[in-house]
């Protein structure tokens, strides 16, 4: 008796472990590093285990990557973060904050279907702001919103999660973004 105890708690860890490890068999997770001078271009750090640890710039609002530069420790990441805030001007730490850049509106995301739509309120009136394929995500949410010090450059980090028994994943992602608010239509 005993013995079927102990097989039955064995089997059970491992049932629960390999369910563990399907909820996040792909994990991203992004860091925003900051603006360049002009706020044309913007630096992230990229955690990827599976696509390799990387350092990248990308333009803004085409947010093409510019040049990406591997990295395997966090010192190393810290010091290809100096050379290349050297090389492309990327000095301006950026402000996070789910508010416009004079605080009158506020951008917040709403799953809509196969959509996961940027929204901006100003009173109480709305405006969609983007658009994006949710894909298979189930959870998607607007984690970070990065401000350039002028308030024309946007960097939006989005989270999408599934987890489940047969694949799981947690991404982040990046949107770029010129701002104007006058091409707000809001109703």
């Amino acid at each position: 008796m005993r013995n079927m105890i102990k097989l039955w708690v064995l089997l059970s860890c491992v049932v629960v472990s390999s369910v563990a490890l399907a909820s996040a068999d792909e994990e991203i997770k992004v860091t925003f590093w900051g603006f360049s001078a002009d706020a044309r271009m913007a630096m992230a750090k990229i955690v990827d285990p599976n696509g390799g640890n990387r350092v990248a710039v990308f333009t803004i609002p085409e947010g093409k990557m510019v040049t990406s530069r591997p990295f395997a420790t966090e010192a190393q990441a810290k010091q290809i973060k100096k050379k290349l805030s050297k090389k492309y001007h990327i000095s301006d730490a950026g402000k996070n904050s789910t508010q416009g850049p004079r605080g009158k509106i506020t951008f917040f995301g709403i799953l809509k279907g196969k959509y996961f739509v940027i929204m901006a309120m100003r009173g109480n009136r709305t405006a969609v702001f983007d658009k994006i394929s949710a894909g298979k995500a189930p959870q998607v949410q607007l984690k970070e919103v990065w401000w350039s010090a002028d308030g024309r450059s946007m960097v939006v980090i989005i989270n999408k999660k599934k987890s489940s028994a047969d694949y799981g994943f947690d991404i982040d992602t990046l949107r770029f973004y010129r701002y104007y608010p006058s091409a707000l239509k809001f109703k």
